[in-house]
């Protein structure tokens, strides 16, 4: 029994010390890092803040001293405590790559978490140090994860997609499209002149009107009403009209209600 004691206490204890293991995240955006330190507890806390900290967050009383180089936040003690701000001092670029560091200045080991910025990729040449415990993405930005670390720095090299990719396929998208076009739309052109001299043939001027009018219009088909209107046609006019273009079998009224809908049949051409 006093062994099953001595064993609960013991695991009691270490889940205590897991629990209290500092987490870092760092959010890598195009010129900026936002970064989160969160502590379960802490006593005697000084952290070293990169020189050029802005829109600092602390939920906890603290300190902050100003040296040449960096800031120091001081905290007494404290529960939960988390330390945002934001950086611009932990990205890195030159004219082929972009790179993360971070020095570590905690006396004991943490959890770190890094968000590239969107579009970034890790190249196969590029440095990674340390190691990270696991390589994930949320679909849109690659993470990376380490576990006890203890390194005094963590720098990564990343680059971005290449825009100029993009562009080329939408640019060869876009010739295939013209040259598809270029290909049928002769032979639509030549179709629907085809249709139009078949079904104009050997009528009167006034009903090649109706009929090619009935070719533009959406599924060849409109009502009574827009002919009369578009065409400047009276209704009376209209109706002995298309009652003759119907018995050549050149068109084909649909009645909805008190109006008439007209369709074109082209298979009669």
């Amino acid at each position: 029994m006093k062994k099953v004691v001595i064993f609960l206490v013991f695991a009691v204890f270490l889940s205590g010390l897991v629990h209290a293991q500092p987490q870092t995240n760092y959010y890598v955006y195009e010129e900026d890092v936002f970064v989160e330190h969160k502590f379960e507890n802490v006593s005697g806390l000084e952290l070293r803040l990169p020189h050029d900290v802005t829109s600092l967050e602390v939920n906890s009383e603290y300190e902050l001293e100003d040296f040449e180089n960096h800031k120091v936040l001081k905290i007494e003690s404290g529960e939960d405590v988390n330390i945002n701000y934001l950086t611009r001092s932990m990205i890195g670029k030159t004219s082929d790559k972009n790179y993360f560091i971070s020095r570590n200045y905690l006396e004991k080991p943490y959890n770190v978490k890094l968000v590239l910025p969107e579009g970034a990729i890790l190249p196969e040449e590029g440095i990674l140090f340390p190691e990270p415990n696991s390589i994930s993405s949320d679909g849109r930005s690659v993470i990376l994860r380490w576990e006890n670390h203890s390194e005094n720095q963590i720098l990564v090299d990343y680059r971005f997609v290449k825009e100029t990719s993009f562009i080329l396929y939408l640019i060869i998208i876009l010739l295939i499209t013209a040259f598809i076009f270029y290909i049928l739309l002769p032979k639509i052109i030549f179709r629907k002149k085809k249709i139009r001299k078949g079904l104009t043939k050997n009528i009167f001027e006034s009903e090649k009107r109706i009929i090619e009018y009935l070719l533009n219009k959406k599924d060849n088909a409109c009502w009574t009403k827009e002919i009369s209107k578009d065409l400047n046609i009276n209704k009376v006019k209209l109706s002995r009209k298309l009652r003759k273009l119907e018995q050549k079998g050149l068109i084909e009224k649909i009645p909805h209600g008190n109006e008439n809908r007209i369709k074109l049949l082209k298979n009669n051409k």
